[in-house]
């Protein structure tokens, strides 16, 4: 068979390579990892596209230890070609391999999209006798009345649940202090009061709930509820100490309410959050990650913070306003002390000083002339005594402290505007931070878009 150049067709280079490039931004985005060579993203990186059956070849040979995963699965094993213990790595962020056993034990990857669908993890729980999945390590796919018998009696630091829901005991034979766990990770056994406790395992009804005895929150490593996570029943100063420092970019809230703050012991920015799903810091209301938990007291609830993102392929539309009203802080109070004289605080004349005046006045009078002049005299010297005595040494008039306030009306800019729409024929609320226009962006149920 013999070929021949082919002969150009007028106008046909143009429109083909507008095909090509409408067929190359149609194509999805191409599954790609980035393993790196310490946890959280840190140190030397390799990317890779393709499948790569030895990763000594790249000089990356056991040396990853935290990964990201974009546009597909990937699946990573501990021995070249593809072989020995193999682990399916889901798009995400892994800030630390150690929870799959495979941290700087890697050695060949591979796109997943051309193996068969994962099949359902085993109900398995893998116990390390170090914080964040360090040291020894033992695992079981059976209840375990007593395990000093298999000898990890008290020494387990942290967990990871690859299948079904188990319950820790401290005590054997599922006595004492017990929690339960569903599938995830657990980088410190600390945080539910079990560090180095548990005494005993057994499986459990998949429904039954994490931490049965107490409120729990849930963290996420990425947004959205994905990644690795980390539950919380207990007050958690720093979380950098169970091994989640900087790391929760959402929550969910199971049960209770829960104070969460960006600095560690409860310091800098603090949201109350009740049940539900957070899906961003943001959505907390807070602008860092969490770095401390606390159970809340008996305070104004914040309810799961409302998530204005239009989501993909969501449909917009433009809600009609129908008002809008400045809301502002309440008047502020000025006050200051005064000091006042009290109602019977009137000058009090001085007794004693009177008495002893007028026997002065009197004996002064009676040396003044003779006769009846003597007496009156002394009877004016008696008075006049009395008079000026009683004014020696008056009291003042009593005081007393008095607070006087005012009421200053608030000023400055609204805290946020109150905003009332019609969608639909249903009426609409939403508060907003600036004032809207002649309408608002809303989804096909009339919720707001930003």
């Amino acid at each position: 068979m013999t070929t021949s150049p082919a002969t150009p067709v007028r106008g046909a280079g143009r429109r083909g390579l507008i095909a090509l490039a409408t067929a190359l931004v149609a194509l999805p985005a191409a599954a790609q990892l980035t393993v790196y060579e310490r946890d959280g993203y840190a140190g030397q990186a390799l990317t890779a596209d393709r499948p790569v059956p030895d990763l000594q070849r790249q000089r990356f040979d056991n040396r990853a230890a935290s990964a990201v995963v974009r546009g597909g699965a990937w699946e990573v094993c501990e021995d070249p070609g593809f072989r020995g213990r193999c682990v399916r790595l889901e798009p995400g962020s892994y800030a630390s391999l150690a929870s799959t056993g495979l941290s700087r034990r890697v050695s060949s990857l591979r796109p997943a999209a051309d193996l068969p669908p994962a099949a359902p993890a085993a109900e398995r729980i893998r116990f390390f006798d170090g914080e964040r999945f360090s040291g020894a390590t033992f695992s079981t796919d059976q209840t375990l009345t007593q395990l000093q018998r298999h000898g990890f009696d008290d020494r387990a630091s942290s967990v990871v649940v690859d299948g079904g829901t188990w319950e820790l005991c401290s005590d054997a034979r599922f006595g004492g202090r017990c929690v339960s766990f569903s599938p995830g990770e657990y980088p410190s056994l600390a945080a539910v009061g079990l560090d180095r406790r548990v005494s005993s395992v057994r499986k459990v009804a998949a429904e039954a709930p994490v931490a049965v005895d107490t409120p729990a929150v849930r963290f996420f490593e990425s947004e959205y509820a994905r990644g690795a996570s980390f539950v919380a029943d207990g007050a958690l100063p720093n979380l950098e100490r169970a091994g989640f420092g900087g790391r929760a970019a959402s929550a969910e809230v199971r049960a209770g309410r829960w104070e969460v703050c960006e600095d560690p012991r409860w310091g800098g920015g603090c949201a109350i959050l009740s049940p539900g799903r957070y899906p961003t810091v943001a959505s907390m209301g807070l602008s860092d990650r969490v770095a401390s938990v606390r159970e809340a007291v008996d305070e104004v609830v914040a309810s799961p913070v409302y998530d204005p993102r239009r989501r993909p392929q969501e449909r917009l539309y433009q809600a009609r306003v129908l008002e809008v009203r400045e809301v502002r802080d309440g008047p502020q109070q000025r006050c200051w002390i005064e000091r006042e004289p009290v109602a019977d605080g009137a000058p009090r004349p001085n007794v004693a000083g009177a008495v002893a005046g007028a026997v002065i006045g009197g004996i002064l009078g009676h040396q003044i002339g003779g006769g009846s002049g003597r007496d009156a005299a002394t009877a004016i010297g008696i008075f006049g005594g009395a008079v000026a005595g009683s004014k020696v040494n008056r009291q003042a008039p009593a005081t007393q402290d008095v607070q006087r306030c005012t009421s200053d009306q608030a000023a400055g800019p609204p805290s946020y505007y109150d905003v009332r729409y019609d969608f639909r024929g249903m009426e609409h609320r939403v508060q907003m931070t600036t004032p809207p226009q002649a309408t608002v962006t809303v989804n096909e149920r009339g919720e707001p878009r930003v």
